[in-house]
């Protein structure tokens, strides 16, 4: 009997272990630009895009057709579907020249490499968003492990205060504030449990993961040095240069152009070569009304139409994609105006983040030596022990305030390599 509770207890614990997903920010990042459902999408985008290029370009592919027109005739052989009747009817056509097919796949082209940086940029912001989850998960297990450890140490001050009420040492009013510190933690790491458990859902979710799995950090989360810019300048040119936003925005403006010059195309004269071939049947009164009766017949020439007026529905076409590509145009200037100023702000925000984090540092020393302080103390018989407990509870506040920056940091940093467009390929 106990051997099948110890079969039921290992499998309920394999089973426990097979539901959860321990990742680095690392690992996190490569696992949501394979399987991000958003990113996936994007994706898909730009394939549908690319395969537009070839939907262009069939405009001027080979085009060859093959039927009958075979029918009855009473007197002269007239047409049937616009061709003598024959038995066998074979025609193809190919477009050599044509401005506005020419252009549509020039616009082809371009909407395509427009999805393709589309993508890209999807890329960088998926990193972000899922390097942001992980390290608000990250950060929520430090806190609750914080708070787990600064609760016994509430419950320690508490006692003490009320070992001294007791005594006529301290007022209830002490013994009072004393439980209040401690409640007020114990509610504190029950928000923060409730809250990690939509950290861990919403990471799972941006990672294309089962909601039944559960997810938790491994790993400090650093992210690399030496990866952002070193000045606002180089911030601001590097997300001129490099954003694939601007680039997209960019590939949209030629393929406006490119739309633009196809509906002027339509006034253009288009060069085809055809060619033809007919079966015919003597049934068909040909001996009777021609001097010659030949069974195979073929022909190829070259096919030219010149349109001789503009109509105004080819004006009002042309004057709306122009008015598209000045919209465009406008659209991609004040973008990149302003992704420079946002770059330069973003590069600020991680001179500051850097700052306080060295003040959050230079606090953690200090309350660190004041518990070597008070633990002195405690050791002359010039402390008591409640000293020493709210010492550690002011170094477990200053190591949560040096986390806070840590994390704030990151976060800063990881908003600016988006922005210059450094940050998925920081993950590759």
């Amino acid at each position: 009997m106990n051997k099948i509770f110890l079969t039921i207890a290992l499998s309920f614990a394999v089973s426990l272990a097979a539901q959860t997903r321990s990742l680095t920010l690392d690992e996190a990042v490569k696992l949501a630009l394979e399987q991000n459902p958003d990113l996936l999408l994007a994706r898909i985008d730009a394939e549908r895009a690319a395969g537009s290029i070839a939907v262009a370009q069939g405009a001027f592919a080979i085009q060859a057709f093959a039927g009958s027109g075979l029918g009855w005739t009473d007197g002269i052989p007239q047409s049937v579907e616009g061709a003598t009747p024959a038995a066998v009817q074979a025609s193809a056509r190919r477009t050599i020249f044509d401005r506005s097919a020419q252009a549509r796949v020039k616009e082809a082209q371009a909407s395509a490499e427009a999805a393709r940086y589309g993508a890209a940029a999807k890329e960088d912001e998926v990193a972000y968003r899922i390097a942001a989850a992980w390290l608000d998960l990250d950060e929520s297990d430090r806190l609750i492990e914080l708070l787990g450890e600064r609760i016994p140490r509430f419950r320690s001050i508490e006692e003490t205060m009320a070992l001294r009420v007791r005594e006529g040492r301290a007022l209830p009013l002490d013994a009072s504030r004393a439980k209040l510190e401690r409640v007020r933690a114990e509610g504190l790491l029950e928000l923060e449990r409730s809250r990690r458990r939509g950290l861990e859902a919403t990471l799972a979710s941006y990672l294309g993961l089962d909601p039944a799995v559960a997810v938790s950090t491994l790993g400090e989360g650093e992210l690399e040095a030496g990866r952002e810019p070193t000045s606002p300048a180089e911030s601001a040119a590097r997300a001129a240069e490099q954003s694939p936003e601007l680039d997209s925005l960019a590939s949209n403006v030629a393929a406006k152009e490119m739309a633009v010059k196809a509906e002027k195309g339509a006034s253009m004269p288009r060069l085809d070569f055809v060619g033809q071939y007919s079966l015919l049947t003597r049934f068909n009164n040909y001996e009777e009304f021609f001097n010659r009766f030949q069974r195979h017949n073929a022909q190829a020439g070259i096919a030219l139409r010149v349109p001789l007026f503009r109509s105004r529905d080819v004006s009002a076409r042309v004057a709306k994609a122009q008015i598209d590509q000045q919209r465009a145009e406008l659209e991609l200037d004040a973008r990149r105006s302003g992704i420079q100023l946002e770059s330069i702000q973003l590069f600020q925000a991680v001179e500051q983040a850097e700052g306080a984090r060295q003040i959050a540092r230079m606090e953690l020393d200090f309350a660190r030596e004041k518990v070597e302080v008070a633990l002195a103390q405690l050791e002359e018989g010039r402390a008591a022990l409640d000293a020493v407990e709210q010492a550690r509870v002011e170094e477990s506040l200053a190591w949560q305030r040096l986390y806070e920056s840590r994390y704030a940091e990151q976060r800063a940093r990881l908003n600016l390599l988006r922005r210059t467009g450094d940050l998925a390929m920081l993950f590759r």
